[in-house]
């Protein structure tokens, strides 16, 4: 999601055709039908359907189309890309780290070799070494970014700076992939650096390769927005020799709204004896002035969870900085990063030591404007249970009034079992304004999502748990202001609207929920529920057989509905559910008891009879072979089942 005011998101996925290309082939599974695939701006689409309005189905159609276009002075490239496939057409199999300026020859390449016959229709796209040739204004700006195994960002990365940068330095510190090759086409300088634990080094070999002029700022995992890149080239053509901060939202999921906000160097004018410092969390030593540009953003998807574990990247820093700290290390801020790479480690202990040294080394002055270490200190502190500890170092964090100041507290308050004060202050923090520029510059990595809805999603669900209805209604329903598809929030107002007897609105949140949560079982069994409880069993049934869930939950599924037609003495419907059931998992043993209860309620007792036959000796089964023989009066048998059922659990 892309914060915004309100309701309104946008992708935050960088724009790769070739990645959303493959996911739109394996969701459609076209072989029966044409397919069509567009990427662009709005604008452009009205074009791509004249040709697809003409097209024959016998051959396959690839269009492109682009222009420049001015914005604030800036010249920015726009672009759209098109495919239509014939019925009976193979995957092409476009490898997803392709860039978009080369999507449509790989596209035509792909179809040339499965000897599918091909129309191609409006312009091809410049070539990267075309855009990077383009005179853009007086400066010259040059992109510098160090890269390792980034094969899966790094066209974007590339595709979306390429409009702002007159040449690409890239330093590759020992990649197995296609990252030299990526890089490669989109024109840049390549700089071969041995990986030795120091990202200053790293990127020192590529400032002593620029030598002077503007430097923008990237890692391969990061894009620029294109009202961020029209800033920075602004900014350089204005000739003023300073260091640009601009904002980075730092994501940490793909399914909801979840990132954090810092502030980090974006563009700066390299003069002689600049360089970076420190080998992790690196820093620019420069003598120009600083200044935070408020509004425009960078997306980094570093933090993605799958991106985490793959890379081991709290493991690597915690190695490297493990070194620098045994080494008598004086610098508070390397022991404030090894504090918070223990914590990313769920190491508490050692991360609230590193901490507490951090506080020893730094100025109070300083620690005023960097309250994340306080409330990092109270996290870790939480973790090795010494709550009231975390309170004190949340109290001191609430000092300045950064919204994640005050949901560490309210963290702190909840464990400390005062749930009314975490109410209130998780309130608090969801009403604190946007924090003063100067926090993100800093290195205070803040979560955004805290003020915009985690602070009140926290708040409602405990306000649901203390039986405060009214006022938890009334914090999900903020939450959905800006973050319309949040499962928990969606889910707690079914709950609420199912206790208050409000039908329409269960099923109406319910019916959100499995919309925007298809793989998700608890929405579909919350659907399920709303339609049973409006009386809506075909719809109910219906639902069920669509939903494209694993088999042991839709079993799951048919069982819950068995039962509720059971309960209702609907036996015949509760017989046609328990059967489908039967057939999608190995251990079926609740769908055959409801099976056997059913035939014997319809009096269809030689049926049930039959299916007991192969059902193992369990108290369960051993009860409803007694059902059966009391039913035909075989009382002596009746009594041994029942008697066994008993031997085998006596609670039944």
């Amino acid at each position: 999601m892309f914060p915004g005011q309100g309701p309104a998101k946008r992708t935050v996925w960088w724009p790769s055709a070739a990645r959303l290309f493959d996911q739109a082939i394996q969701m459609e599974k076209r072989k029966h039908r044409p397919f069509c695939f567009y990427w662009g701006a709005a604008h452009y689409l009205k074009a791509f359907l004249q040709h697809v309005m003409k097209w024959n189905n016998e051959e396959a159609l690839v269009w492109s189309q682009w222009e420049h276009k001015k914005h604030k002075g800036v010249t920015v490239f726009q672009g759209a890309l098109g495919v239509c496939l014939p019925i009976g057409a193979e995957d092409p199999g476009i490898p997803y780290y392709v860039g978009n300026r080369f999507f449509r020859q790989a596209v035509i390449s792909a179809l040339e070799q499965a000897g599918v016959p091909i129309r191609c229709a409006g312009r091809p796209w410049p070539t990267p070494q075309e855009e990077l040739n383009r005179c853009k204004g007086d400066a010259f700006v040059t992109l510098g970014l160090i890269a390792k195994d980034e094969e899966e960002f790094l066209a974007g990365c590339l595709e979306q700076a390429l409009p702002y940068v007159d040449r690409i330095v890239l330093v590759d510190t020992g990649s197995q992939d296609h990252t030299v090759e990526i890089a490669k086409a989109y024109g840049a300088d390549i700089i071969f650096h041995p990986w030795e634990d120091d990202f200053s080094a790293a990127r020192n070999s590529y400032l002593a390769c620029i030598g002077a002029g503007w430097v923008l700022s990237l890692d391969a995992d990061e894009c620029l927005t294109p009202e961020a890149g029209v800033c920075l080239r602004t900014r350089a053509e204005q000739n003023s020799h300073k260091v640009i901060y601009l904002q980075t939202y730092n994501y940490s999921s793909e399914e909801i709204a979840a990132f954090s906000d810092q502030a980090n160097i974006r563009l700066y004018w390299l003069q002689p004896g600049d360089a970076y410092s420190g080998k992790i969390h690196e820093q620019l030593v420069t003598s120009l002035p600083r200044e935070l540009v408020v509004g425009p953003r960078v997306m980094h998807y570093g933090y993605l969870p799958a991106l985490l574990k793959k890379r081991g990247k709290f493991r690597r820093n915690a190695v490297v900085l493990t070194d620098v700290v045994k080494s008598k290390c004086q610098n508070a801020f390397d022991w404030y990063n090894h504090g918070l790479t223990l914590l990313g480690l769920n190491e508490f202990e050692k991360a609230l030591a590193a901490l507490q040294m951090y506080f020893s080394l730094e100025t109070p002055e300083f620690t005023r404007y960097r309250p994340s270490a306080y409330w990092h200190a109270a996290r870790a502190a939480l973790g090795c249970g010494k709550k009231e500890k975390a309170l004190e170092y949340a109290e001191q964090a609430c000092q300045v009034p950064l919204p994640e100041c005050y949901y560490t507290k309210a963290q702190v308050l909840e464990a400390l079992g005062r749930v009314d004060e975490a109410i209130e202050v998780y309130k608090e923090a969801a009403g604190l304004p946007e924090a003063a520029a100067y926090y993100y510059q800093v290195f205070n990595q803040s979560d955004t999502t805290i003020r915009m809805w985690k602070a009140t999603l926290a708040a409602a669900v405990l306000l649901e748990r203390r039986g405060r209805l009214l006022e938890a209604e009334q914090q999900y329903s903020k939450v959905l202001q800006w973050d319309a598809d949040n499962l928990v929030a969606l889910m707690g107002l079914v709950r609420i609207s199912r206790t208050q007897g409000n039908a329409y609105q269960e099923r109406k949140f319910a019916e959100r929920a499995v919309t925007a949560h298809p793989a998700v079982f608890s929405a579909h069994l919350a659907y399920v529920e709303a339609l049973l409880a409006g009386n809506d069993w075909d719809k109910a049934w219906e639902h069920i057989g669509a939903a494209c869930l694993p088999p042991e939950q839709t079993y799951r599924l048919l069982v819950g509905l068995a039962n509720y037609f059971a309960l209702r003495r609907d036996y015949l419907r509760s017989l046609k559910a328990a059967e489908k059931a039967c057939g999608l998992v190995g251990s079926n043993q609740a769908a055959i008891l409801l099976q056997v209860n059913a035939l014997q309620e319809l009096g269809r007792l030689e049926e049930a009879e039959k299916l007991l036959e192969g059902a193992p000796f369990t108290p369960e089964f051993e009860n409803a072979r007694g059902c059966l023989a009391l039913a035909r009066q075989r009382l002596t048998v009746a009594e041994e089942h029942f008697r066994a059922a008993l031997e085998y659990s006596p609670s039944l």
